[in-house]
């Protein structure tokens, strides 16, 4: 456990009741902005950043399970998954209005919960004839809330933008939660490090770093781990592949904190006797630089433009940013410059900052960073700290 997680009399360090005003406050100024009534969210993020569910995870239901509509004035009706209802009613005094929902995942049910569920719940909010945003879930459930909303009077329009507004700039308190589950991380990836130079399989090196991650009380994993090691093509997750002596192990993980997320990546050399990786050097190097460029008013094109133009000959660059908070594809989010051109870095977003670099060399193999990182008032603040240079332990 990390000192965050406890929580004491002698000193605030989340208030959660704090936090839970400030993220309604949020959705109710971003639904003003785009004159919205109010929204229906399936997502399981948007609905916890609204309401703050604990959803049941799991990927089939994470857009089918749970329904919440968001009203401008800061009122809210939940439609939890039937299994979880007692569990909410129980322990989640602040929501007033909740309901049980069967899982939307099957056409019939879902036209059935629209029409005798949904509807009559929308009429006894006065919502009948009202401008709704909508985030997304199936195509059938899209289609029949559009087809019945418009014949009672109302318009359903787009709705997701709203919430990526509303999540994009965090307060004190959501930082602190990021910053707890980054100690988390880095905690995975001391252990993770630690089974390299066994030489074991890919596995066994993601084994030790989500053991050491749910001992330490994640959540959930945001992302599956990553462990590659060899020679391209990188992908993204560990196979049985054995780690040989002198190779890159990219390893990338991930961990959830009071649902709050983080990620990094470190690039490791097997072997205590392996020396130094030139790869990994240089791109150490172009990432610090980097970084620095994470401040407030910069513009997001122009740091992908910035890697591009440092990568060295012989390699192929890769770039991504992406938001980090109750999901790690928070705004900003970008995997190219065209896609970062026409957004900007603000003050208190907090993201996760990825390069990579792959040798184009046969057997070259490849390095990569990730940090997430915090755009704070002075510039970047890193909240992820793992040094992949520090003395690593022999076995666990």
């Amino acid at each position: 456990m990390l000192a965050d997680q406890f929580v004491s009399s002698w000193e605030e360090l989340v208030n959660f009741d704090r936090l839970r005003d400030y993220r309604v406050k949020r959705v109710k100024a971003a639904l003003a902005e785009k004159d919205l009534d109010a929204l229906i969210l399936f997502k399981s993020d948007n609905i916890r950043y609204a309401t703050s569910l604990r959803p049941l995870i799991w990927e089939a239901g994470y857009q089918t399970r749970n329904m919440a509509i968001v009203v401008r004035d800061g009122s809210m009706c939940l439609f939890v998954a039937s299994g979880d209802y007692q569990r909410v009613i129980q322990n989640d005094p602040w929501l007033k209005h909740v309901k049980p929902l069967a899982s939307m995942e099957d056409a019939g049910i879902s036209e059935k919960v629209v029409n005798d569920k949904f509807i009559p719940e929308l009429k006894e909010m006065r919502l009948s004839q009202s401008r709704l945003g909508v985030d997304a879930t199936t195509f059938y459930t899209i289609e029949f809330l559009r087809k019945a909303i418009k014949g009672g009077g109302g318009e359903l329009v787009e709705g997701d933008e709203v919430m990526r507004k509303a999540r994009a700039i965090k307060s004190p308190d959501e930082v602190r939660l990021i910053q707890t589950a980054a100690g988390i991380v880095d905690g995975g990836l001391y252990h993770a490090s630690s089974a390299i130079d066994r030489l074991p399989t890919e596995n066994v090196v993601a084994g030790a770093g989500l053991r050491a991650i749910y001992g330490l009380g994640t959540e959930w994993m945001p992302i599956n781990p990553v462990v590659f090691s060899g020679n391209r093509p990188f992908r993204r997750f560990a196979t049985e592949k054995k780690i040989a002596r002198g190779e890159n192990v990219v390893v990338n993980l991930s961990a959830m904190n009071d649902g709050y997320c983080a990620e990094e990546t470190r690039t490791f050399v097997a072997g205590k006797a392996s020396g130094r990786s030139s790869l990994r050097s240089t791109l150490r190097g172009i990432y610090n630089s980097l970084s620095l460029k994470l401040v407030t008013g910069a513009r997001v094109g122009d740091i992908f433009s910035s890697f591009k133009g440092d990568a060295p000959r012989g390699t192929e660059a890769f770039l991504s940013i992406r938001g980090a908070g109750l999901s790690l594809t928070d705004d900003p989010l970008a995997e190219n410059a065209e896609e970062g051109a026409d957004q900007r870095l603000l003050e208190n977003m907090v993201l996760v900052l990825e390069a990579r670099l792959e040798s184009k060399r046969e057997g070259g193999g490849c390095a990569q960073f990730s940090d997430t990182i915090l755009i704070g008032h002075a510039g970047p603040r890193f909240l992820t700290r793992f040094q992949e240079d520090q003395p690593r332990a022999n076995g666990e």
